[in-house]
Protein backbone atom coordinates (compact mmCIF):
# COMPACT_ATOMS: atom_id res chain seq x y z
CA UNK A 1 0.00 0.00 0.00
CA UNK A 2 2.79 2.43 0.88
CA UNK A 3 4.60 1.64 -2.33
CA UNK A 4 1.37 2.33 -4.26
CA UNK A 5 0.97 5.75 -2.60
CA UNK A 6 4.60 6.53 -3.27
CA UNK A 7 4.11 5.65 -6.95
CA UNK A 8 1.05 7.93 -7.14
CA UNK A 9 3.03 10.80 -5.64
CA UNK A 10 5.84 10.30 -8.14
CA UNK A 11 3.38 10.23 -11.04
CA UNK A 12 1.73 13.40 -9.70
CA UNK A 13 5.06 15.23 -9.39
CA UNK A 14 6.04 14.14 -12.90
CA UNK A 15 2.73 15.41 -14.24
CA UNK A 16 3.20 18.82 -12.61
CA UNK A 17 6.78 19.07 -13.90
CA UNK A 18 5.62 18.11 -17.38
CA UNK A 19 2.99 20.87 -17.31
CA UNK A 20 5.52 23.43 -16.11
CA UNK A 21 8.05 22.41 -18.76
CA UNK A 22 5.37 22.52 -21.44
CA UNK A 23 4.28 25.97 -20.29
CA UNK A 24 7.85 27.27 -20.27
CA UNK A 25 8.43 25.95 -23.78
CA UNK A 26 5.44 27.95 -25.03
CA UNK A 27 7.06 31.21 -23.89
CA UNK A 28 10.42 32.23 -25.36
CA UNK A 29 12.59 34.95 -23.85
CA UNK A 30 14.11 37.32 -26.39
CA UNK A 31 15.65 40.78 -26.76
CA UNK A 32 13.91 44.14 -27.16
CA UNK A 33 14.31 44.04 -30.96
CA UNK A 34 14.01 40.55 -32.51
CA UNK A 35 13.24 39.87 -36.18
CA UNK A 36 9.83 38.17 -36.23
CA UNK A 37 8.13 36.62 -39.25
CA UNK A 38 5.98 33.75 -40.49
CA UNK A 39 7.90 31.19 -42.57
CA UNK A 40 5.52 30.14 -45.41
CA UNK A 41 7.69 27.20 -46.48
CA UNK A 42 7.79 25.46 -43.10
CA UNK A 43 4.55 27.12 -41.92
CA UNK A 44 5.90 28.29 -38.58
CA UNK A 45 6.50 31.47 -36.62
CA UNK A 46 10.20 32.35 -36.56
CA UNK A 47 12.44 34.60 -34.48
CA UNK A 48 15.99 35.71 -35.24
CA UNK A 49 17.72 37.32 -32.28
CA UNK A 50 21.40 36.61 -32.91
CA UNK A 51 23.65 35.55 -35.78
CA UNK A 52 23.77 31.85 -34.89
CA UNK A 53 20.22 30.58 -34.26
CA UNK A 54 16.67 30.70 -35.57
CA UNK A 55 13.94 29.95 -33.05
CA UNK A 56 10.74 28.57 -34.56
CA UNK A 57 7.37 27.63 -33.13
CA UNK A 58 5.89 24.24 -34.06
CA UNK A 59 2.11 24.31 -34.39
CA UNK A 60 1.99 20.54 -33.85
CA UNK A 61 3.93 20.30 -30.58
CA UNK A 62 3.04 23.88 -29.55
CA UNK A 63 6.62 24.44 -28.42
CA UNK A 64 9.65 26.45 -29.47
CA UNK A 65 12.61 24.81 -31.21
CA UNK A 66 15.82 26.11 -32.73
CA UNK A 67 18.09 25.52 -35.69
CA UNK A 68 21.37 26.94 -36.91
CA UNK A 69 21.47 30.24 -38.78
CA UNK A 70 23.95 31.21 -41.50
CA UNK A 71 24.08 34.97 -41.70
CA UNK A 72 25.95 36.37 -44.71
CA UNK A 73 26.21 40.14 -44.34
CA UNK A 74 28.83 42.80 -43.77
CA UNK A 75 26.50 44.36 -41.17
CA UNK A 76 26.42 43.15 -37.58
CA UNK A 77 23.30 41.26 -36.55
CA UNK A 78 22.36 44.05 -34.13
CA UNK A 79 22.47 46.63 -36.93
CA UNK A 80 20.63 44.26 -39.25
CA UNK A 81 17.83 43.83 -36.71
CA UNK A 82 17.50 47.62 -36.32
CA UNK A 83 17.44 48.49 -40.01
CA UNK A 84 15.81 45.61 -41.89
CA UNK A 85 12.11 44.71 -42.04
CA UNK A 86 10.90 41.12 -42.62
CA UNK A 87 8.59 40.82 -45.63
CA UNK A 88 6.77 37.53 -46.14
CA UNK A 89 5.20 36.51 -49.45
CA UNK A 90 3.09 33.39 -49.92
CA UNK A 91 6.25 31.45 -50.83
CA UNK A 92 9.34 33.23 -49.46
CA UNK A 93 10.79 35.50 -46.77
CA UNK A 94 12.83 38.64 -47.47
CA UNK A 95 14.48 41.34 -45.38
CA UNK A 96 14.35 44.86 -46.87
CA UNK A 97 16.21 47.90 -45.59
CA UNK A 98 13.82 50.32 -43.88
CA UNK A 99 15.01 53.19 -46.12
CA UNK A 100 14.65 51.11 -49.30
CA UNK A 101 17.18 49.46 -51.59
CA UNK A 102 18.99 46.49 -50.07
CA UNK A 103 17.17 43.13 -50.10
CA UNK A 104 18.14 39.89 -48.36
CA UNK A 105 16.56 36.46 -48.91
CA UNK A 106 15.89 33.93 -46.15
CA UNK A 107 15.43 30.20 -46.63
CA UNK A 108 15.93 27.28 -44.23
CA UNK A 109 18.20 29.17 -41.85
CA UNK A 110 20.27 31.04 -44.48
CA UNK A 111 20.23 34.83 -44.95
CA UNK A 112 21.92 36.10 -48.10
CA UNK A 113 21.80 39.39 -49.99
CA UNK A 114 20.24 39.19 -53.47
CA UNK A 115 19.91 42.78 -54.79
CA UNK A 116 22.18 44.90 -56.96
CA UNK A 117 20.95 48.12 -55.44
CA UNK A 118 22.03 50.34 -52.52
CA UNK A 119 20.44 51.87 -49.44
CA UNK A 120 18.06 54.45 -50.93
CA UNK A 121 17.84 56.50 -47.69
CA UNK A 122 14.55 58.10 -48.83
CA UNK A 123 11.92 55.55 -47.78
CA UNK A 124 11.89 55.83 -43.99
CA UNK A 125 8.35 55.45 -42.67
CA UNK A 126 7.11 53.98 -45.97
CA UNK A 127 4.58 51.26 -46.77
CA UNK A 128 6.73 48.16 -47.34
CA UNK A 129 4.65 45.11 -48.27
CA UNK A 130 4.19 42.09 -50.53
CA UNK A 131 1.42 41.21 -52.95
CA UNK A 132 1.25 38.09 -55.14
CA UNK A 133 4.88 37.22 -54.34
CA UNK A 134 6.11 40.70 -55.35
CA UNK A 135 7.67 43.30 -53.01
CA UNK A 136 6.50 46.92 -53.12
CA UNK A 137 7.34 50.15 -51.30
CA UNK A 138 5.29 53.34 -51.32
CA UNK A 139 6.12 56.89 -50.17
CA UNK A 140 8.46 57.64 -47.22
CA UNK A 141 10.88 60.27 -45.98
CA UNK A 142 14.58 60.86 -46.55
CA UNK A 143 17.10 63.24 -48.08
CA UNK A 144 15.17 66.14 -46.48
CA UNK A 145 11.81 65.50 -48.16
CA UNK A 146 8.82 63.18 -48.35
CA UNK A 147 7.85 61.41 -51.56
CA UNK A 148 4.93 59.51 -53.08
CA UNK A 149 6.67 57.12 -55.45
CA UNK A 150 5.58 53.48 -55.69
CA UNK A 151 8.45 51.04 -56.25
CA UNK A 152 8.58 47.33 -57.10
CA UNK A 153 11.52 44.97 -56.71
CA UNK A 154 12.41 43.24 -59.97
CA UNK A 155 13.67 39.71 -59.29
CA UNK A 156 15.32 39.45 -62.74
CA UNK A 157 17.40 42.63 -62.66
CA UNK A 158 17.69 42.63 -58.84
CA UNK A 159 16.84 46.34 -58.90
CA UNK A 160 13.90 48.51 -57.89
CA UNK A 161 11.67 50.02 -60.59
CA UNK A 162 9.07 52.77 -60.29
CA UNK A 163 5.44 51.99 -61.10
CA UNK A 164 3.78 54.73 -63.10
CA UNK A 165 0.49 56.29 -62.08
CA UNK A 166 -2.57 56.95 -64.22
CA UNK A 167 -4.23 60.10 -62.92
CA UNK A 168 -4.66 61.67 -59.48
CA UNK A 169 -2.62 60.34 -56.57
CA UNK A 170 -2.04 61.08 -52.87
CA UNK A 171 0.42 63.73 -51.73
CA UNK A 172 3.87 62.69 -50.45
CA UNK A 173 3.88 61.37 -46.87
CA UNK A 174 5.53 59.10 -44.31
CA UNK A 175 4.68 57.30 -41.04
CA UNK A 176 1.19 56.23 -42.04
CA UNK A 177 -0.89 53.09 -41.37
CA UNK A 178 -1.32 50.88 -44.45
CA UNK A 179 -3.21 47.69 -45.23
CA UNK A 180 -3.48 45.23 -48.10
CA UNK A 181 -6.95 43.88 -48.87
CA UNK A 182 -8.28 42.41 -52.14
CA UNK A 183 -5.30 43.46 -54.31
CA UNK A 184 -5.54 47.02 -53.07
CA UNK A 185 -3.17 49.12 -50.98
CA UNK A 186 -5.03 51.33 -48.47
CA UNK A 187 -3.23 54.22 -46.77
CA UNK A 188 -4.56 56.29 -43.88
CA UNK A 189 -3.18 59.79 -43.36
CA UNK A 190 0.43 60.21 -42.32
CA UNK A 191 2.79 63.17 -42.14
CA UNK A 192 4.00 65.53 -44.87
CA UNK A 193 7.30 67.33 -44.36
CA UNK A 194 8.27 70.44 -46.27
CA UNK A 195 11.31 72.31 -45.08
CA UNK A 196 10.73 73.22 -41.46
CA UNK A 197 7.03 72.36 -41.49
CA UNK A 198 5.37 69.04 -40.64
CA UNK A 199 1.71 68.58 -41.54
CA UNK A 200 -0.56 65.83 -40.21
CA UNK A 201 -2.64 64.37 -43.04
CA UNK A 202 -6.12 62.94 -42.52
CA UNK A 203 -7.01 61.65 -45.99
CA UNK A 204 -7.58 58.02 -47.01
CA UNK A 205 -6.64 56.56 -50.43
CA UNK A 206 -6.31 53.19 -52.10
CA UNK A 207 -4.24 51.96 -55.06
CA UNK A 208 -5.88 49.32 -57.26
CA UNK A 209 -3.17 47.04 -58.67
CA UNK A 210 -5.54 45.84 -61.41
CA UNK A 211 -6.28 49.29 -62.86
CA UNK A 212 -2.98 50.86 -61.71
CA UNK A 213 -4.92 53.87 -60.40
CA UNK A 214 -5.27 55.70 -57.08
CA UNK A 215 -8.68 56.62 -55.70
CA UNK A 216 -9.51 59.06 -52.92
CA UNK A 217 -11.72 57.53 -50.20
CA UNK A 218 -12.42 60.46 -47.90
CA UNK A 219 -11.41 61.86 -44.53
CA UNK A 220 -10.37 59.45 -41.76
CA UNK A 221 -12.67 58.86 -38.80
CA UNK A 222 -11.58 61.27 -35.98
CA UNK A 223 -11.24 58.30 -33.60
CA UNK A 224 -8.60 56.82 -35.91
CA UNK A 225 -6.84 60.14 -36.34
CA UNK A 226 -6.45 60.58 -32.59
CA UNK A 227 -5.19 57.02 -32.05
CA UNK A 228 -3.20 56.19 -35.21
CA UNK A 229 -1.60 59.55 -35.96
CA UNK A 230 -0.23 60.70 -32.62
CA UNK A 231 3.16 61.78 -33.94
CA UNK A 232 5.93 61.03 -36.37
CA UNK A 233 7.73 57.77 -35.77
CA UNK A 234 5.03 56.32 -33.51
CA UNK A 235 4.13 53.80 -36.22
CA UNK A 236 6.38 51.33 -37.87
CA UNK A 237 4.93 48.47 -39.86
CA UNK A 238 1.18 48.06 -39.37
CA UNK A 239 -0.54 44.69 -39.67
CA UNK A 240 -4.04 43.43 -39.03
CA UNK A 241 -4.70 43.30 -35.28
CA UNK A 242 -1.67 45.41 -34.44
CA UNK A 243 -1.83 46.81 -30.89
CA UNK A 244 -1.54 50.59 -30.95
CA UNK A 245 -1.68 52.24 -27.55
CA UNK A 246 -4.90 51.28 -25.81
CA UNK A 247 -6.41 49.30 -28.68
CA UNK A 248 -6.20 46.50 -31.22
CA UNK A 249 -7.71 47.44 -34.59
CA UNK A 250 -9.51 45.34 -37.19
CA UNK A 251 -10.40 46.79 -40.61
CA UNK A 252 -12.79 45.83 -43.39
CA UNK A 253 -12.33 48.26 -46.26
CA UNK A 254 -14.94 46.61 -48.47
CA UNK A 255 -17.64 47.58 -45.97
CA UNK A 256 -15.80 50.71 -44.76
CA UNK A 257 -15.91 49.58 -41.12
CA UNK A 258 -13.40 49.10 -38.34
CA UNK A 259 -13.47 47.87 -34.76
CA UNK A 260 -11.27 48.82 -31.82
CA UNK A 261 -10.66 46.26 -29.06
CA UNK A 262 -9.19 46.92 -25.63
CA UNK A 263 -5.49 46.06 -25.43
CA UNK A 264 -5.38 43.08 -23.05
CA UNK A 265 -1.79 43.83 -22.02
CA UNK A 266 -1.53 46.31 -19.17
CA UNK A 267 1.75 47.90 -20.20
CA UNK A 268 0.62 48.22 -23.84
CA UNK A 269 4.17 47.55 -25.06
CA UNK A 270 3.38 44.69 -27.43
CA UNK A 271 3.39 43.82 -31.12
CA UNK A 272 1.89 40.95 -33.07
CA UNK A 273 2.21 38.90 -36.24
CA UNK A 274 -0.81 36.93 -37.46
CA UNK A 275 -0.38 33.76 -39.53
CA UNK A 276 -2.20 33.54 -42.93
CA UNK A 277 -5.32 31.72 -41.66
CA UNK A 278 -5.90 34.51 -39.13
CA UNK A 279 -6.33 32.14 -36.18
CA UNK A 280 -3.01 32.45 -34.30
CA UNK A 281 -0.86 35.44 -33.43
CA UNK A 282 2.79 35.63 -32.39
CA UNK A 283 2.92 38.22 -29.58
CA UNK A 284 6.08 40.05 -28.54
CA UNK A 285 5.56 41.48 -25.06
CA UNK A 286 7.68 43.66 -22.77
CA UNK A 287 7.41 43.54 -19.00
CA UNK A 288 5.97 46.56 -17.21
CA UNK A 289 9.45 47.93 -16.57
CA UNK A 290 10.77 46.93 -20.01
CA UNK A 291 13.30 44.67 -18.30
CA UNK A 292 12.13 41.39 -19.83
CA UNK A 293 10.90 40.52 -23.31
CA UNK A 294 9.03 37.37 -24.29
CA UNK A 295 7.35 35.67 -27.24
CA UNK A 296 4.23 33.55 -27.06
CA UNK A 297 1.59 32.28 -29.47
CA UNK A 298 -2.03 33.11 -28.66
CA UNK A 299 -5.39 32.67 -30.42
CA UNK A 300 -6.40 35.85 -32.22
CA UNK A 301 -9.88 35.72 -30.66
CA UNK A 302 -8.21 35.98 -27.23
CA UNK A 303 -6.80 39.37 -28.28
CA UNK A 304 -10.20 40.59 -29.48
CA UNK A 305 -12.35 39.88 -26.46
CA UNK A 306 -13.51 43.39 -25.54
CA UNK A 307 -14.78 45.60 -28.37
CA UNK A 308 -14.95 49.22 -27.24
CA UNK A 309 -15.65 51.10 -30.48
CA UNK A 310 -16.71 50.52 -34.08
CA UNK A 311 -17.57 52.83 -36.95
CA UNK A 312 -16.71 53.88 -40.51
CA UNK A 313 -13.05 54.06 -41.48
CA UNK A 314 -13.53 57.20 -43.53
CA UNK A 315 -16.27 59.69 -44.32
CA UNK A 316 -17.36 59.88 -47.95
CA UNK A 317 -16.65 63.01 -49.94
CA UNK A 318 -19.52 65.53 -49.89
CA UNK A 319 -20.91 66.38 -53.32
CA UNK A 320 -21.74 70.09 -53.49
CA UNK A 321 -22.52 72.64 -56.16
CA UNK A 322 -19.79 75.02 -57.49
CA UNK A 323 -21.67 77.99 -55.99
CA UNK A 324 -21.63 76.40 -52.54
CA UNK A 325 -17.91 75.73 -52.90
CA UNK A 326 -17.39 79.41 -53.82
CA UNK A 327 -19.36 80.64 -50.81
CA UNK A 328 -17.61 78.26 -48.46
CA UNK A 329 -14.27 79.28 -49.91
CA UNK A 330 -14.91 82.98 -49.36
CA UNK A 331 -16.14 82.35 -45.81
CA UNK A 332 -13.09 80.25 -45.02
CA UNK A 333 -10.77 82.90 -46.45
CA UNK A 334 -12.30 85.62 -44.24
CA UNK A 335 -12.13 83.33 -41.20
CA UNK A 336 -8.50 82.45 -41.90
CA UNK A 337 -7.54 86.13 -42.23
CA UNK A 338 -9.17 86.94 -38.89
CA UNK A 339 -7.58 83.95 -37.16
CA UNK A 340 -4.14 84.76 -38.56
CA UNK A 341 -4.48 88.33 -37.26
CA UNK A 342 -5.32 87.27 -33.70
CA UNK A 343 -2.99 84.27 -33.60
CA UNK A 344 -0.15 86.38 -34.93
CA UNK A 345 -0.67 88.88 -32.13
CA UNK A 346 -0.82 86.10 -29.54
CA UNK A 347 2.14 84.24 -31.00
CA UNK A 348 4.30 87.33 -31.13
CA UNK A 349 3.34 88.06 -27.54
CA UNK A 350 4.20 84.56 -26.42
CA UNK A 351 7.50 84.66 -28.21
CA UNK A 352 8.65 87.47 -25.93
CA UNK A 353 9.55 84.61 -23.58
CA UNK A 354 10.59 87.11 -20.93
CA UNK A 355 13.94 87.10 -22.72
CA UNK A 356 15.50 90.48 -23.45
CA UNK A 357 15.78 91.08 -27.19
CA UNK A 358 19.53 91.59 -27.02
CA UNK A 359 20.01 88.25 -25.22
CA UNK A 360 19.13 86.04 -28.23
CA UNK A 361 20.79 86.23 -31.61
CA UNK A 362 18.63 86.08 -34.74
CA UNK A 363 19.65 82.43 -35.31
CA UNK A 364 18.79 81.49 -31.72
CA UNK A 365 15.38 83.13 -31.96
CA UNK A 366 14.66 81.31 -35.25
CA UNK A 367 15.65 77.96 -33.71
CA UNK A 368 13.41 78.56 -30.70
CA UNK A 369 10.48 79.45 -32.95
CA UNK A 370 11.18 76.28 -34.96
CA UNK A 371 10.77 74.14 -31.83
CA UNK A 372 7.58 75.93 -30.81
CA UNK A 373 6.06 75.57 -34.28
CA UNK A 374 5.83 71.80 -33.73
CA UNK A 375 3.17 70.58 -31.34
CA UNK A 376 5.50 67.99 -29.79
CA UNK A 377 8.41 70.51 -29.68
CA UNK A 378 10.66 67.99 -31.42
CA UNK A 379 13.12 68.37 -34.29
CA UNK A 380 15.56 66.09 -36.03
CA UNK A 381 18.99 67.30 -34.93
CA UNK A 382 20.10 67.52 -38.56
CA UNK A 383 17.44 70.22 -39.14
CA UNK A 384 19.76 72.63 -37.27
CA UNK A 385 22.58 72.10 -39.79
CA UNK A 386 21.13 74.85 -41.98
CA UNK A 387 21.99 77.43 -39.31
CA UNK A 388 25.72 76.60 -39.28
CA UNK A 389 26.40 75.07 -42.70
CA UNK A 390 28.79 76.77 -45.12
CA UNK A 391 30.34 75.69 -48.38
CA UNK A 392 33.50 73.68 -47.97
CA UNK A 393 33.32 72.84 -44.25
CA UNK A 394 33.72 69.24 -43.12
CA UNK A 395 31.08 67.16 -41.34
CA UNK A 396 33.10 67.31 -38.12
CA UNK A 397 33.28 71.10 -38.27
CA UNK A 398 29.55 71.31 -38.96
CA UNK A 399 28.78 69.14 -35.92
CA UNK A 400 31.05 71.20 -33.66
CA UNK A 401 29.42 74.46 -34.76
CA UNK A 402 25.99 72.95 -34.16
CA UNK A 403 27.01 71.85 -30.65
CA UNK A 404 28.32 75.34 -29.84
CA UNK A 405 25.11 76.95 -31.12
CA UNK A 406 22.94 74.66 -28.97
CA UNK A 407 25.18 75.12 -25.94
CA UNK A 408 24.92 78.91 -26.10
CA UNK A 409 21.13 78.77 -26.56
CA UNK A 410 20.83 76.30 -23.68
CA UNK A 411 22.75 78.59 -21.34
CA UNK A 412 20.59 81.61 -22.20
CA UNK A 413 17.34 79.71 -21.74
CA UNK A 414 18.58 78.44 -18.39
CA UNK A 415 18.75 82.03 -17.12
CA UNK A 416 15.06 82.72 -17.79
CA UNK A 417 13.41 79.32 -17.26
CA UNK A 418 14.51 78.14 -13.83
CA UNK A 419 15.58 74.82 -15.39
CA UNK A 420 19.08 73.45 -15.26
CA UNK A 421 21.19 73.36 -18.42
CA UNK A 422 20.75 69.60 -18.68
CA UNK A 423 16.95 69.94 -18.61
CA UNK A 424 16.47 72.46 -21.44
CA UNK A 425 16.79 69.92 -24.28
CA UNK A 426 15.90 66.21 -24.22
CA UNK A 427 17.62 63.87 -26.68
CA UNK A 428 15.84 60.91 -28.28
CA UNK A 429 16.85 58.26 -30.79
CA UNK A 430 15.12 58.37 -34.17
CA UNK A 431 12.55 55.52 -34.23
CA UNK A 432 13.52 54.45 -37.76
CA UNK A 433 17.25 55.22 -37.97
CA UNK A 434 19.07 55.07 -34.65
CA UNK A 435 22.04 56.93 -36.07
CA UNK A 436 19.84 60.03 -36.19
CA UNK A 437 18.88 62.03 -33.11
CA UNK A 438 15.66 63.80 -32.17
CA UNK A 439 15.98 66.85 -29.91
CA UNK A 440 13.03 68.04 -27.82
CA UNK A 441 12.50 71.37 -26.08
CA UNK A 442 11.50 70.46 -22.52
CA UNK A 443 7.70 70.82 -22.03
CA UNK A 444 8.47 72.44 -18.67
CA UNK A 445 9.94 75.39 -20.54
CA UNK A 446 6.94 77.73 -20.45
CA UNK A 447 6.18 80.15 -23.24
CA UNK A 448 4.36 83.34 -22.38
CA UNK A 449 4.27 86.10 -19.87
Amino acid sequence: MNSFLTLRRVVGVLFVLTCLISRSQQILECSDNPLLFFDPINKEFSCIDDSTLVHFYSFKSKTWHKKNLKFYSSDSISKFKREFIPITTSKEVFFVHCSGGEVYHYKNGIIRRIDRSFKHRNKYGSALFSLENQIFQFAGYGLFRTNNTLLKFNYLTKEWIEIGNKGEMPEPRCDFPFYIQKKKLYILGGFYIEGEKTKKMKDAWFFDFLTQKWKYCGEINPFLVSNLLKGRGTLSQIHEYSPIGNYYFSFNFETNTFSAFQNIFDNQNARTIVEPTGKLALVWLASSGNQKFTLQVLPVNQLLRNKVYSGPIFVDKVQSSPRLYWLVGVGCFILVVVLIFFLNKKFNKNLNLNVPTEMLTEKERQILELFLANQDRRLELTRLNAFVDEDGISIDTLKKRREVLLKELRQKLTLVSGLSADEIFIMHQHPLDRRLKIIELNPKFQVGE
